[in-house]
C-alpha cells in the first residue's frame, strides 16, 4: 500500500548551513568545501530527511520523493538526481524516484508594483523600467511529500 505525507506543514529545507554539512565520511565540511560539493550535500541531506521521515512513518520502502526547487535556489536538477541515483543503493530509497516542481522566478517592482516574470537575468520592470526589484518567488528549495510503502 502506498502511502504519501508531507514531511511538515511548513516545507522542509533541505540545505543546511555550511556549518551542518557533512561529507559522507561524517567530516564537516567548510563553506569552501560545500560550496564545490554544493549539490552533493544538499542530495545527501534530501535522502537523510527521506529516510529519517520513512523510519518515523514506520514505513520499509520509500517509493518518490516530491522536491520543489526555484529557478533562483542555485540548485542543478540534473545534479541532483546523478548524486541522489549513486547515494539511494543499499537503503529504503534503493528504488525511489524524485521528482522535481519548478518554481519560476516571480519578481515585483517596488515603484509601480508591477508583478511579473524575468527574462534571462534581466530585472527590469516592464511597466516603469524600474531597478528596485523585489524576489516573490523562485527561491524555494525544499522537500514537499515522500510516498513510501
Amino acid at each position: 500500500m502506498k502511502t504519501e505525507f508531507v514531511v511538515n506543514e511548513k516545507p522542509q529545507p533541505f540545505e543546511k548551513p555550511a556549518s551542518e554539512v557533512y561529507n559522507l565520511a561524517g567530516s564537516k565540511l567548510t563553506q569552501a568545501t560545500s560550496s564545490k560539493m554544493h549539490e552533493l550535500a544538499i542530495t545527501h541531506n534530501i535522502l537523510n530527511i527521506a529516510l529519517d521521515e520513512a523510519a518515523t512513518a514506520q514505513a520499509s520502502k520509500i517509493t518518490k520523493i516530491n522536491l520543489v526547487v526555484g529557478e533562483l535556489s542555485g540548485v542543478v536538477s540534473d545534479s541532483i538526481q546523478f548524486y541522489f541515483d549513486f547515494l539511494k543503493k543499499d537503503n529504503a530509497a534503493e528504488e525511489a524516484t524524485l521528482d522535481f516542481r519548478i518554481v519560476p522566478a516571480q519578481l515585483r517592482c517596488r515603484d509601480c508594483q508591477t508583478e511579473f516574470n524575468p527574462q534571462d537575468s534581466v530585472w527590469i520592470c516592464p511597466n516603469c523600467q524600474g531597478l528596485s526589484i523585489e524576489v516573490l518567488a523562485g527561491r524555494d528549495c525544499n522537500i514537499e511529500s515522500i510516498e513510501v510503502e
